[in-house]
């Protein structure tokens, strides 16, 4: 499937090389690892002298990036997202997405020390933006509950995924663990709905996805990636992924100064909970993705040997903080 589209977007870009300033004769098409899953595919395109990162997404993920696409320009001015060039179709594949400038960087391994300063300036600004609020709402996001957002979001992606790993289950997971993942995510659900601090608006332009890959560091700066998953949301789980766990460190947002960063405001029985959802959602989705790398080549491989120790170490903290059974 990825060389399909590799040689898809070859032909598509060699079509408007002009408008992108490549060179159609000498372009090449390179995948990207993306660490975070296999919805959108991601590739590097160049021809020696310049180079573009292209986002190719599915039907069902389009709305979100063209999204981004309109606001590009506003969320690269205020809120560090990278340059959009443009966008790109390829309707042989039914698929498309935006290009962007190539920046040569790297992602850290934890969000601390200045850039953090920075980030929780950024996130302070972006939750207040009544002027974003009002065209996200004007785009159709409805303004919904804490409660609907938790279910919209981790919890669907829970139960997504936990059948996805019970399908295929990975060789180090039995089917009492995949059991116990069952009822920790049902438990989670269960103290949402009974949780007053859920019925409050989820009216904040959040961005959704606040983990240490999606941050790139370079030339002294840094870029805020993945914007597609920008909607009217509960800012108190953007703070929780900021605060709380990456791949080297996996403390929860419990574990850290929070209120230093998130303020007084932020819901502290919905700052507790995100510290166990949030954590969990660290036990299960590399699972996810350590099944679906199955058909990933190399990358897979990779991608399976670090989300392998990432559950065991996310489980251990898990079990230490929060199992109650």
């Amino acid at each position: 499937m990825r060389e399909d589209l590799a040689a898809h977007l070859c032909h598509a870009l060699a079509a408007r090389s002009v408008e992108f300033g490549l060179d159609a004769e000498k372009l090449t098409i390179e995948p990207v690892l993306n660490w975070g899953g296999f919805v959108n595919r991601s590739f590097r395109a160049g021809d020696g002298r310049r180079r573009v990162h292209v986002k190719i997404a599915p039907p069902s993920e389009r709305a979100r990036l063209r999204r981004w696409h309109a606001l590009r320009d506003r969320l690269t001015r205020a809120y560090h997202a990278p340059p959009m060039l443009g966008w790109i179709e390829l309707p042989e594949t039914g698929t498309g997405g935006p290009i962007f400038e190539w920046i040569d960087g790297e992602t850290p391994d934890v969000i601390e020390g200045a850039l953090l300063q920075d980030m929780v300036a950024m996130l302070r600004r972006l939750h207040s933006d009544a002027a974003l609020a009002s065209i996200l709402a004007e785009d159709g996001d409805p303004v919904r509950t804490c409660e609907d957002v938790y279910f919209e979001t981790l919890h669907e992606r829970f139960v997504e995924d936990l059948a996805g790993i019970e399908a295929a289950p990975p060789p180090f997971v039995d089917d009492a663990r995949i059991a116990w993942m069952r009822e920790q995510a049902a438990a989670l659900a269960e103290r949402v709905r009974r949780q007053p601090a859920f019925a409050e608006p989820a009216d904040a332009p959040c961005h959704g996805d606040l983990w240490a890959n999606n941050v790139l560091l370079h030339e002294g700066r840094w870029t805020l990636l993945d914007w597609d998953g920008l909607r009217l949301g509960d800012p108190v789980q953007d703070w929780a992924m900021l605060l709380g766990p990456s791949r080297t460190d996996l403390r929860p947002i419990s574990a850290r100064p929070w209120r230093r960063y998130a303020g007084e405001a932020a819901s502290e029985e919905r700052v507790l909970f995100y510290a166990r959802a949030t954590l969990l959602d660290w036990i299960i989705d590399p699972l996810a993705d350590w099944v679906e790398a199955a058909h990933e080549g190399r990358h897979g491989i990779l991608i399976r040997a670090s989300n392998a120790r990432v559950h065991e170490s996310a489980l251990g903290l898990y079990r230490e903080l929060f199992d109650e059974g």
